[in-house]
């Protein structure tokens, strides 16, 4: 197993929006920062390579456990649950990658974007957690524009406020969705429209098409009407610079 493969698989053994996650946080980090290093390690044999997947492997089950009970599971707040689940498999996987000559401001600066990922993925569940659903998404869209969270407000958010039956996991997972599609545009709209030789819609659906498709979806299981969808998302397209 290559460490490039390794970061890249996790992904899809990691439930619902904390995938998207990894792949938009975790993996360009990982590029950035890790895998230059580690492409020349031609001396690595199985044993380190499946020492990596393994710590991998630790850190993604603490993306997972977002998804999964309550915050009460284990009598800890969430960011002591991811503590306690993550922890021990980054700390792992920096020692493997400072034994292997990768510098130590690359480890740091990785191993900051693990945490700031996990925090704001908590930070949003928690949110939701304590001030509801609505109040807390209605925020999110308004920083992209007051006209997203108006469209949000009139033609979305009415269907969803009937969604009794949806589960905890369900609503957190939403959360973070919206999350990573607001930051996704937010990010882009404050860029150039010719940095990666596209334009802001080309640059938007590349960036958060996966996690917008997947709102989408949700939405359409909550009994959103398509239409209603679809000219949501053409609001959202509309907010960015043109």
């Amino acid at each position: 197993m290559s460490a490039v493969n390794a970061i890249g698989d996790y992904a899809s053994k990691i439930p619902g929006a904390a995938a998207d996650i990894w792949r938009q946080d975790i993996v360009p980090g990982w590029n950035a920062h890790i895998q230059p290093h580690l492409s020349s390690l031609a001396d690595w044999g199985g044993e380190q390579w499946d020492a990596v997947g393994k710590a991998l492997g630790e850190i993604g089950d603490g993306f997972a456990i977002l998804y999964k009970g309550t915050a009460s599971e284990f009598g800890q707040a969430y960011k002591e649950q991811f503590d306690q689940m993550y922890g021990g498999g980054v700390q792992k996987l920096e020692g493997l990658l400072v034994s292997a000559g990768v510098p130590q401001e690359d480890v740091a600066a990785f191993k900051q974007m693990v945490v700031d990922s996990f925090d704001a993925a908590i930070d949003v569940t928690q949110d939701i957690n304590n001030r509801g659903f609505s109040v807390v998404v209605s925020e999110m869209w308004d920083g992209v524009s007051h006209e997203v969270a108006s469209a949000w407000g009139e033609s979305i958010q009415p269907h969803l406020d009937t969604a009794g039956s949806w589960t905890q996991e369900q609503w957190a997972n939403l959360g973070t969705l919206v999350r990573e599609v607001t930051d996704g545009a937010r990010s882009i709209a404050q860029g150039a429209p010719g940095q990666f030789g596209q334009n802001y819609k080309e640059q938007f659906n590349q960036v958060c098409g996966n996690a917008m498709q997947q709102i989408e979806d949700s939405l359409v299981q909550a009994g959103v009407d398509r239409a209603a969808i679809a000219s949501f998302r053409q609001t959202v397209e509309n907010s960015l610079p043109s």
